[in-house]
């Protein structure tokens, strides 16, 4: 009889997990601890470089965070993985039928030199580490004032470690990033570059236009160099947010003096 009644309590708690039963559901859950619950339903789409959408559907009476620093990787390895700007909730009040959430959420971007996202790009949202000094900048910088492209600076500077490397090195990957970037937005832009190069050519210009294109890709390395140098300098706006938020940038190789 025992044995009976032992048995028949465990039914009832599994026919109550599967009817969405909620009232010792924690109050709050993580996104990362949502997305591994059978409970809930976790769908994360790319909007462009600084948002993303994140819907999630439950019938658990419980508030979901999503902190700052939360990484979003891509399904596609060519795309950037993201990273949460800023911290934010959805409250589920456990209806008996699943509620769905969406919220459009300011993200950065940690691969700069990957394809930015589209509306087509899906993303999971892993394990987190929490004592990654990414993660903690994200936290940092949650709430701060300062415009999203300077924050992302200051996230580039985490995630690709440029902070140890000195600006000529720092120079020297960006122009190698670029050139395939740039060779890559040559092949597929031809006909609207020569178009361009059509319309503001000298009028003795005689040219063909494959040799304007083999003109155009002998002076890449060069275009991708000053390309860099022009990006290069826009990583010292990144300087105040980054000794903010407790980054001795005196002893960091970028910002020291040559």
């Amino acid at each position: 009889m025992k044995s009976t009644i032992k048995y028949l309590a465990s039914l009832v708690s599994f026919i109550c997990l599967l009817s969405g039963c909620n009232s010792k559901f924690p109050e709050k859950i993580s996104l990362p601890d949502a997305a591994r619950d059978p409970t809930f339903k976790v769908t994360v789409q790319g909007i462009d470089v600084s948002q993303m959408s994140i819907t999630v559907q439950s019938q658990n009476k419980t508030t979901v965070v999503i902190p700052a620093g939360t990484i979003l990787t891509s399904n596609s390895s060519g795309t950037q993985n993201m990273m949460t700007a800023s911290t934010v909730r959805f409250v589920f009040t456990g209806n008996s039928t699943p509620e769905t959430m969406s919220q459009n959420v300011e993200v950065y971007c940690i691969n700069r030199f990957l394809h930015a996202p589209t509306q087509e790009s899906s993303y999971e949202v892993p394990a987190q580490d929490s004592t990654s000094p990414l993660v903690k900048l994200a936290a940092c910088l949650d709430g701060n004032g300062a415009e999203h492209y300077v924050r992302q600076l200051a996230v580039w500077m985490v995630a690709d470690d440029l902070m140890n490397m000195s600006k000529q090195d720092v120079l020297k990957k960006f122009t190698e990033k670029f050139i395939p970037i740039m060779k890559e937005n040559l092949n597929n832009k031809k006909d609207s570059i020569i178009n361009v190069y059509r319309k503001n050519a000298p009028a003795d210009d005689n040219h063909t236009d494959d040799e304007v294109i083999e003109l155009l890709y002998s002076i890449l390395p060069q275009a991708a160099k000053q390309a860099a140098q022009e990006h290069l300098d826009e990583y010292e706006e990144a300087a105040p947010l980054l000794q903010n938020c407790g980054i001795d940038i005196a002893t960091k190789r970028f910002f020291q003096k040559s």
